[in-house]
């Protein structure tokens, strides 16, 4: 596993380089594994807004919904995944 200290990193560089798609889904991964989906679903839609050319944000970002009961958003992530 990662340790804190490079959760930490990845949460600076986010901050540094706020248009980078890949982190902010790279956090979103850290913060769904850390039971918040609070935090995991800004980071996915962040992620998907960004690089909205990137499967694995809208299929981690409908997950997130899906858990949430928000199946209208998740059905359509699901969909952005297939595109």
């Amino acid at each position: 596993g990662q340790s804190s200290g490079q959760w930490q990193g990845l949460e600076r560089y986010a901050q540094k380089n706020p248009h980078s798609g890949l982190t902010h889904h790279l956090l979103g991964m850290r913060y769904q594994q850390a039971g918040d989906p609070v935090r995991s679903l800004a980071a996915f839609e962040q992620s998907a807004r960004l690089q909205p050319d990137l499967p694995d944000a809208h299929y981690n970002l409908a997950c997130v919904y899906e858990s949430l009961g928000l199946l209208t958003d998740a059905r359509q992530h699901y969909w952005q995944t297939l595109q």
